[in-house]
């Protein structure tokens, strides 16, 4: 008898917010770049012939990396245009009768969803004396 275990390592999903401070001025100005990522958990590729063993988790990254920005601390700085659209198709039946093959359609329903998001980062730097 053969066992097959599998172990992953955790992928870190959600808001990463990097931020690099260059240079900090004797006139209250900051330069510094602001890299902010948001990953969310994407397609899954499992194994059929396993049992539908999962293989890989695709993780979906949108990043945005603005440079070196000079800021007067207490101003702030929002970054937007980190967009995220989804289209996808949602089914709801009843169970059985949904897949008779021509009654099913009177107990099914079969939505298109779109679905739209975005992060706006909002950065204000602050010098303590």
């Amino acid at each position: 008898m053969t066992t097959v275990s599998d172990t992953r390592d955790p992928i870190d999903v959600g808001v990463i917010l990097n931020i690099a401070v260059d240079a900090i001025d004797d006139n209250g100005f900051v330069t510094l770049a602001v890299s902010p990522e948001v990953s969310s958990p994407g397609q899954s590729i499992t194994d059929p012939s396993r049992n539908n063993l999962l293989i890989q988790q695709l993780v979906n990254r949108r990043r945005l990396d603005t440079g070196f920005l000079r800021l007067r601390a207490g101003q702030t700085l929002v970054l937007a245009g980190i967009i995220s659209e989804s289209e996808r198709v949602v089914t709801r039946k009843t169970p059985i009768l949904g897949d008779l093959p021509l009654l099913g359609s009177l107990f099914r329903s079969t939505e298109d969803r779109r679905d739209r998001s975005e992060v706006i980062v909002l950065v204000t730097p602050q010098l303590l004396e």
